[in-house]
């Protein structure tokens, strides 16, 4: 996706320093333009996201999509297009048969699926 020229984000609800560790130890900092972390006991990920987009200049996205494997990473679709009015999308990654019937929200099953939804 990066490669493809998809700008990508990662919001993470975890300790810093290991969601520092985890991106070192995998390599996985240089494909994202903006990294925020959430504390683990916050309720939900709505800050974070508008964090992100804010950061990553709202007036600048044609479309955001947030891609995760629980519901509180894309139910915060609907926060990112109040806040910004801009178009947003989440995408659940179904890794246990569980569907989220969430509008604005589509499940799949791999990864590799992405590409495709997002038009790469």
């Amino acid at each position: 996706l990066a490669r493809n020229g998809t700008r990508l984000a990662l919001l993470s609800k975890s300790i810093p320093r290991y969601t520092e560790q985890k991106l070192d130890f995998f390599d996985l900092k240089k494909y994202f333009e903006q990294i925020v972390t959430i504390h683990p006991k916050e309720p939900s990920k709505k800050e974070g996201a508008i964090e992100v987009i804010r950061a990553m200049n709202p007036s600048a996205i044609e479309r955001a999509y947030f891609i995760g494997d629980r519901e509180e990473d894309v139910n915060v679709v609907f926060d990112v297009e109040k806040e910004f009015a801009l178009n947003a999308s989440g995408i659940y990654i179904n890794k246990n048969g569980q569907r989220l019937d969430i509008p604005k929200v589509q499940s799949i099953k791999s990864l590799e699926e992405i590409p495709e939804i997002i038009g790469e």
